[in-house]
């Protein structure tokens, strides 16, 4: 089974990059194309096979996704395009016409030996794999590369989403996202995959290494502390209470990590540092909060988002 997947990523990759690349490379029935306004070169990155660079300027991306649609679009900075990501199928149809799923995800994961975790015999029964934004497949067919223009509710639909400069996280759980069209009958019977019990997504928030453990309920979560993250080739295993769980991939979200490596193959993760010394990992400690939790920032976008639906409904209303 051939799975392509496609990462669209303009600014500075993380310092950490070249570990993402290592790690896809243990993975070779995934293909990775990555769209970017970084210039490749082997000299700066090693690169296995599968993973393939398209060099692009941030403005040529954008009136590349305008003239998938025909209505004015809004993508005013890279983050935005999370929103559009539900849509890379559709996008990206000429790249990813040979492949039997399409996906995308984050450059902010190591990713473990994924056809342990999931084998194509597991994939193949479902239409939508996995509900996160770090990693998500879809079965490569025309209901599921245009299943993000089915409305999420009576009054919502793509285009609003489409149409703001706010960001939804259309890409994830939420009201507002391509996980609620599955839920609905506008989804036309998705069959979905929802379990991320084997995923170590790590907390981003405060000054303690936690795993956020969910089982196959994504609303179901608890915070574990994490010992340390051991990466050993394919291998990519949390320890906690030096008890020993592996995981088909790990999620650093918003870490700028500092790195340590003399490239032996086998390193550790703790806090904000990666070395593949342990006696370093075991003394680190978080120098600063790692990202501080808001309130006040998720309301107000909350608010803003809602406004910007009100004002979208009045405007048809004066068509």
């Amino acid at each position: 089974m051939k799975k392509g997947m496609i990462v669209c990523w303009f600014g500075e990759f993380p310092n950490y990059f070249q570990l993402w690349l290592d790690s896809c490379g243990w993975n070779p029935s995934w293909d990775f194309f990555i769209f970017t306004d970084n210039k490749y070169s082997q000299d700066i990155y090693k690169t296995a096979d599968n993973i393939c660079f398209i060099e692009i300027s941030f403005d040529k991306f954008k009136k590349f996704v305008q003239s998938k649609f025909d209505f004015k679009i809004s993508l005013n900075c890279p983050y935005k395009w999370c929103d559009y990501r539900p849509a890379v199928g559709y996008v990206f149809q000429e790249y990813l016409g040979v492949y039997d799923y399409f996906g995308f995800c984050d450059i902010d994961v190591i990713w473990g030996e994924l056809s342990r975790f999931y084998p194509d015999k597991l994939i193949e029964k479902y239409e939508k794999f996995l509900v996160h934004g770090h990693m998500q497949l879809y079965k490569n067919n025309e209901k599921l590369r245009t299943l993000f223009m089915d409305r999420i509710s009576s009054k919502v639909s793509y285009r609003n989403v489409f149409s703001s400069k706010y960001n939804y996280g259309f890409d994830e759980l939420g009201r507002i996202s391509i996980n609620e069209i599955v839920k609905r009958k506008g989804g036309g019977g998705v069959k979905q995959y929802q379990d991320d019990s084997v995923v170590g997504d790590i907390y981003p928030y405060g000054n303690r290494f936690l795993w956020i453990k969910r089982e196959a309920d994504p609303r179901l979560s608890e915070l574990v502390p994490i010992d340390y993250i051991k990466i050993s080739g394919p291998k990519v295993s949390l320890f906690t209470n030096n008890e020993e769980r592996e995981c088909s991939y790990i999620h650093l979200q918003k870490r700028k990590m500092s790195l340590d490596i003399c490239g032996n193959g086998e390193y550790y993760i703790r806090h904000n540092l990666i070395s593949d010394d342990i006696n370093k990992i075991r003394r680190v400690r978080p120098e600063h909060i790692v990202c501080k939790e808001s309130g006040y920032k998720i309301i107000s976008g909350r608010v803003r988002r809602a406004a910007d639906l009100i004002r979208y409904s009045f405007s048809l209303h004066l068509v």
